[in-house]
């Protein structure tokens, strides 16, 4: 990418790993982790605010499964990981075609940070284990691929009504 004499600062290519950060005299752009000090605290705070309310969200998610339907599966998991998928359909459908002028702070705040968050891979997988180490591998297996089913056509079902709703 071209490297600007005058201000010290290139811009990689937002297909790479960066996504389009900008990196101060280097070419190419430093690691990772130095690349992300380069994120203003606005984007930061936004991305903690949404990650606040999805962890909040997602335990109560998981408690209301927990007391309607009871211990037995991990409804509140399931409930999450889909909406989540769902969600982050619409939200992306929604972005890419509405053209909206502040999508990179709805996307810091809704789909890193509330998402993030409010989704619960690392709990399901752990769930998928606990099932193994009770020796439940049908449970494990139905929960398992389930969820991650569900999960994908979630997100398929997501864009479709993103896709239909902008373009009327």
């Amino acid at each position: 990418s071209p490297f600007n004499a005058s201000t010290g600062w290139s811009r990689r290519n937002s297909n790479s790993v960066y996504g389009g950060h900008f990196c101060k005299n280097a070419s190419p752009c430093p690691t990772l982790p130095t690349a992300l000090t380069l994120m203003p605290m606005q984007s930061v705070l936004l991305i903690a605010a949404g990650g606040a309310l999805g962890a909040v969200s997602r335990h109560l998610v998981n408690q209301a499964g927990l007391r309607i339907l009871g211990p037995e599966f991990p409804y509140g998991t399931v409930a999450v990981n889909v909406a989540g998928s769902l969600a982050i359909g619409l939200l992306v459908g929604w972005l890419v075609l509405a053209g909206r002028a502040d999508a990179t702070e709805i996307r810091y705040a809704f789909g890193i940070g509330f998402l993030g968050a409010f989704t619960t891979m690392s709990a399901y997988a752990l769930d998928v284990v606990l099932y193994i180490e009770k020796k439940a591998y049908v449970s494990a297996a139905l929960y398992g691929l389930g969820t991650v089913g569900a999960s994908v056509v979630a997100v398929l079902i997501g864009l479709i009504i993103a896709r239909r709703l902008v373009a009327t």
